[in-house]
């Protein structure tokens, strides 16, 4: 008879740098993990056997919810813990954690606390449906940030901490945002959830163009959740930001941040944004007061002479490179794709793959 209470489950692929620190976070509190490895070509799936991991080989299918969902299929668990590679289970009273699972009266799917560091130290709290009943016929959806079938009716387990802070380097995260383009694009076509991840993609790859049709898109679709959205709108209006040279603020980068502060007036999209379009003009004036022959009343070249002082305040507050060069005339800002990935948004389910 298996008298297992909670498993964890995990799915993998060449994390052996990390996925050993995963498995041992868990001990106290799992009694067993399952480890679905979907291609390593590095000692992942040693390096899981030997942190004590029951490890299943699975081809790549381009779809996480297919393998979040084999991964679960492999417990042996009442519970099921989700958990990824680059993430912990920070200490806790671990027995009092199985005591409340054990217990009856539980919603089938318990949130918890997870915290994400982000590189330069920030951390941003969630909470997320991280642990559901193996019994219940809830599973994951969705190719590309696949979520769970929850019908809001969870609980907060808030004794359970989770941590991330798996960020990868640029020529990974390009991978990674090529691999979901691809996957994005094999979705149907008639799901918000696609067009929300195509936009998504498109983004973090720098297409903008691509990216504003899909946010079009996705307005036009009839009950899209408000957190979609919100999303669209900042992406529309990044997509109509416009340096002063270029004709100033383009009325709908206005519109469409004013309808994302509609939805949701707490998060730091919209004043990120608005500080971007305030810090590149005073720039562009700093710059304009500073040429050569300026007749300017104030002379701000002759008050602030640290004039590459003050860009370089600028360009960290606006955590973008807001270079001279750029505010003088390049027609697309550099990096804009970098401080659009650098928004921390706060969805309820996981959203980092």
């Amino acid at each position: 008879m298996n008298d297992n209470l909670l498993s964890a489950c995990m799915i993998v692929r060449n994390e052996s740098g990390v996925v050993g620190k995963a498995i041992q976070s868990l001990r106290g509190l799992a009694d067993e993990v399952i480890v679905v490895d979907t291609g390593s070509t590095d000692d992942t799936p040693l390096v899981s056997q030997r942190a004590g991991a029951k490890v299943f080989h699975s081809p790549w299918r381009d779809d996480f919810a297919y393998h979040r969902n084999e991964s679960i299929a492999y417990a042996t668990g009442k519970w099921v813990l989700i958990i990824d590679a680059d993430e912990t289970v920070e200490a806790g009273d671990f027995a009092d954690t199985r005591r409340r699972l054990a217990a009856n009266g539980l919603p089938d799917v318990l949130m918890v606390k997870h915290w994400s560091t982000y590189p330069g130290g920030d951390r941003v709290l969630e909470y997320l449906p991280r642990i559901l009943r193996k019994s219940a016929p809830i599973r994951y959806q969705h190719r590309l940030h696949e979520q769970l079938t929850v019908n809001g009716n969870e609980a907060l387990l808030s004794n359970v901490v989770m941590s991330h802070q798996g960020y990868e380097q640029a020529e990974r995260l390009s991978s990674k945002n090529e691999r979901n383009a691809r996957i994005a694009a094999l979705m149907p076509d008639d799901e918000p959830h696609t067009h929300h991840c195509r936009m998504r993609a498109q983004v973090a790859l720098n297409r903008w163009d691509d990216a504003k049709e899909s946010a079009q898109r996705l307005l036009t679709l009839p009950n899209i959740p408000d957190a979609v959205a919100y999303d669209a709108h900042v992406v529309l209006a990044a997509a109509h930001f416009r340096l002063p040279q270029e004709g100033g603020a383009h009325p709908e980068f206005h519109e469409h941040l004013q309808k994302a502060r509609t939805i949701d007036p707490y998060a730091p999209d919209v004043p990120y944004l608005e500080m971007l379009s305030a810090a590149t003009n005073y720039l562009a004036a700093l710059d304009l007061a500073n040429a050569p022959g300026s007749q300017t009343f104030l002379r701000i070249g002759h008050f602030w002479r640290a004039g590459t002082q003050v860009r370089e305040a600028v360009r960290v507050m606006a955590g973008g490179p807001l270079t001279a060069t750029w505010a003088r005339g390049q027609s697309v800002p550099p990096g804009r794709s970098n401080a659009m990935a650098e928004m921390k948004t706060t969805p309820r389910q996981p959203q980092r793959n």
